[in-house]
Formats: C-alpha cells, sequence, structure tokens
C-alpha cells in the first residue's frame, strides 16, 4: 500500500485477504521469555534478600542482646545497620537505644519486627515471582496464552496483588489509596479483555 510497514497499518495480501501488521510490537513469545526472565529474578533477589535480613537480624539481635546498651552504641557497624534496617539516622538510633529501659525490648522493636516485615515482604514477592513464572512458563503462541486455565491462574495473581498493594497501604500509607484503586481498575480492565480473547480464541 505504499507506507512504512512498521507503521502499522491494514495490508492486502496477494489473494487479497487481509492481514494486520503490527510493526514493532513484540511478539507473544517475546513477551512471554520476557516476563519468565522477570520471575526468575524476582525469585532470586527474594530469596537472597530473605536469607539475607535472616542472617544480619539474627547477628544483630545477637549482639543487642548480648552488651550492654554502651557497647551496643559505641559499636559503629551495629549502629549503622540498625540505622539502614529501620530507616534511620544513626543520631536517632542512639537516642532510640538510651529511651527504652532493656535491650531485650529494643532488640523486639528495632530488630525482630522490621527482619520480620523484610522477610514478609520478601515471601510476598516470591509468592507473585513463582505465580507469574506458572503463568508464562510453557507459552510461546496466543492459543496457548488464551485459554481458561490460564485466565484461572491470572485471577490468582490479581488477587495476590491486590491483597498485598491493600496491606501494605493500609499498614504503612493511606494517601496512596488512589494509586491502589488505579491499579485496580487498570488490572480489572486486562483481565476484562483477556476473557474476551479467551472467549473468541
Amino acid at each position: 500500500m505504499g507506507k512504512n510497514k512498521d507503521e502499522g497499518i491494514i495490508e492486502k495480501t496477494k489473494d487479497n485477504s487481509l492481514i494486520i501488521n503490527t510493526g514493532n510490537v513484540m511478539s507473544v513469545k517475546e513477551i512471554m521469555k520476557t516476563f519468565r526472565c522477570l520471575s526468575v529474578i524476582g525469585i532470586t533477589i527474594s530469596l537472597s534478600v530473605m536469607v539475607l535480613a535472616l542472617i544480619v537480624g539474627g547477628i544483630l539481635a545477637y549482639t543487642c542482646m548480648s552488651f550492654d546498651r554502651t557497647q551496643v552504641i559505641e559499636n559503629r557497624n551495629v549502629v549503622a545497620h540498625l540505622a539502614i534496617m529501620n530507616d534511620y539516622s544513626e543520631s536517632e538510633i542512639v537516642d532510640s537505644i538510651n529511651e527504652f529501659s532493656s535491650m531485650k525490648n529494643f532488640t523486639f522493636s528495632y530488630v525482630v519486627i522490621p527482619t520480620l516485615v523484610v522477610v514478609a515482604g520478601m515471601i510476598a514477592v516470591l509468592v507473585i515471582s513463582i505465580s507469574i513464572h506458572g503463568f508464562v512458563r510453557d507459552v510461546e503462541t496466543e492459543d496457548e496464552l488464551f485459554t481458561r486455565e490460564k485466565l484461572k491462574k491470572l485471577r490468582k495473581i490479581r488477587i495476590y496483588l491486590m491483597v498485598i498493594g491493600l496491606l501494605v497501604i493500609l499498614f504503612f500509607n493511606l494517601k496512596h489509596i488512589l494509586v491502589y484503586a488505579l491499579l485496580e481498575a487498570i488490572f480489572e480492565f486486562v483481565l476484562y479483555m483477556f476473557n474476551k480473547c479467551v472467549k473468541a480464541n
């Protein structure tokens, strides 16, 4: 038709049938490969961070419980790690140590709880990554993608994401509730379109 094929237009073949030239749009196989790589990265990072958080948390808990407050404060490495873990400055951590009546209470509030929060977050990332990997693992064509089984898996992923997002907002920052609502609406639209493709397949 005289136009660049990268423009994404409808063209006629030799037998006068119509085909849609999608230009630079990625194929289903390429998209699924990308999601497989991302899911593997997500699994690897979540497991690594989880193990690291448990190791660092264990060392910090042992240190805080084994030494008195003066020895903990004088240990710059411990103070620095506590500051990073709690998103505090080092001076704020020192003030917090001095405010607690016992190092046991401080350890629970500033080591155990932050470690559990990180571990819980990484478990959430791990669950989502495994779910996504299971969704895209054996898909290379549209016929393999748009099936009722894949629709059920996509709905589960949506539930995981929405529950995790809602918990994060409720526990940490309510001001992002509008962002959550927008993402919920977008995912609902994606599910609607996916369902239409399943029915048409």
